[in-house]
């Protein structure tokens, strides 16, 4: 009977993820809303854990870029856990050289979204593609950046992990402008959180 009622459990699991996926992708793709606010447009960078469209809020007419996640099967809960770790260090860290994370949530159709500052520009990796060596002096201009960016976040407590050219991007603002800013908390710790966890101790936000 065990046996009988845990495999009718299996099956039902199944039929609500194969349900909650296609809900998730038919709100998701160009020309679908997200979230009853966030109209996509267009697909404007790939991840392995997400897509990440040009979209326009519908009420306030601004633009912004939406990551929404691509939930992997069995690894499903980890990459929810992790996406949701990305919004908390953005949100947290609040730094001109962080990008920007405006909102992030669960739609009504289970997909996972977050709304960030559209940037302008591109990635580090392709600067050094298209130019090669760098000079000392343009070194210092983007290196400076990100050691004030990651000095922030151990100040907050974060850990980022995963620094690497294509997490760096050059924005360019309206007036022609260069920013650095560095992308993608998705492997990030919170050190407070990780240090009771260590210590076995329930966490009460002693670190807030």
């Amino acid at each position: 009977v065990l046996a009988r009622i845990q495999a009718q459990l299996r099956v039902m699991e199944s039929a609500r993820k194969a349900a909650a996926e296609r809900a998730a992708s038919a709100e998701v793709g160009e020309g679908k809303i997200v979230a009853g606010r966030y109209e996509l447009e267009h697909v404007i960078g790939r991840g392995n854990f997400g897509v990440v469209y040009r979209a326009r809020h519908t009420e306030l007419g601004l633009d912004v870029a939406v990551k929404i996640l691509r939930l992997s099967g069995t690894q499903e809960r980890e990459s929810l856990a992790r996406f949701r770790l990305e919004g908390v260090s953005a949100v947290k860290l609040d730094h001109p050289h962080a990008v920007k994370v405006l909102d992030f949530g669960m739609a009504n159709s289970g997909a996972a979204y977050m709304a960030m500052e559209l940037l302008r520009g591109w990635g580090l990796d392709r600067e050094l593609k298209r130019s090669g060596a760098m000079t000392l002096a343009r070194t210092a201009e983007i290196a400076l950046p990100l050691c004030r960016v990651l000095h922030a976040a151990h100040e907050s407590g974060i850990v980022h992990r995963d620094v690497k050219p294509s997490n760096v991007f050059l924005h360019v603002g309206g007036e022609g402008g260069e920013s650095v800013k560095l992308l993608d908390f998705g492997i990030a710790k919170l050190m407070g959180e990780e240090l009771i966890t260590h210590l076995g101790i329930e966490y009460y936000n002693y670190f807030e």
